[in-house]
């Protein structure tokens, strides 16, 4: 668990955002300080906001033995499989580890899908 940030709020209620590395229902476990100067007196209480999860499927070239110099068509489907909307963001494409590209994709409801294609310059 990584936590953001941490705010309260004009009613007194602590907000806090966090972001985990795990996928799956989210089951977050608060404890409270009974006693000394972080003593809480009210109830914890924790509610799980419904997030996106987008990932990359079926990346597809139409030439897998391309030259040096060559513009190859990259194209990936995108998919949201998380429990919210995802907002419009932007694909990138790696090689080795070093990003050659990227393109924007739409927002996608839950369990949308979306291919996108970028076309790579070899030369670069």
């Amino acid at each position: 668990l990584d936590f953001f940030q941490v705010a309260i709020g004009p009613d007194g209620l602590a907000n806090v955002v966090y972001a985990e590395d795990t996928t799956g229902p989210r089951h977050p476990e608060f404890a409270r300080q009974a006693s000394g100067p972080l003593a809480l007196t009210n109830p914890v209480v924790g509610t799980c906001l419904p997030l996106p999860d987008l990932i990359a499927l079926n990346l597809t070239s139409t030439n897998n033995q391309a030259r040096q110099g060559q513009k190859i068509p990259l194209t990936v489907t995108i998919k949201n499989q998380g429990e919210a909307t995802a907002a419009a963001s932007n694909t990138g494409f790696y090689l080795d580890g070093k990003l050659i590209g990227q393109v924007g994709t739409g927002a996608l409801s839950v369990n949308q899908s979306t291919t996108v294609t970028l076309t790579w310059d070899t030369s670069n």
